[in-house]
């Protein structure tokens, strides 16, 4: 069964309030472990998969530039070169 598109908006919204921990790579190879992570288990279709991909990759995207960030960050602390 296809979910709707006001049942795929609700999950996307959803997960948008959440901590986000998965990178590109997990959205654009498996969305649905993705929406099991956050207690969903709808039954997609291509198109489904299709949209919750270009709607969760952004933030998988963002995930992933705040991580990199942090880890700089943590390392110019430890090497002294932060104020």
């Amino acid at each position: 069964m296809k979910c709707t598109a006001v049942e795929l908006h609700r999950m996307i919204e959803y997960i948008k309030q959440q901590d986000f921990p998965f990178t590109p790579e997990d959205v654009a190879q498996n969305v649905s472990d993705v929406l099991v992570a956050f207690g969903f288990c709808p039954m997609l279709d291509v198109e489904d998969r299709a949209a919750l991909r270009h709607e969760l990759l952004p933030l998988a995207e963002e995930n992933e530039s705040r991580e990199a960030a942090r880890l700089v960050l943590k390392e110019c602390a430890e090497e002294g070169m932060l104020v």
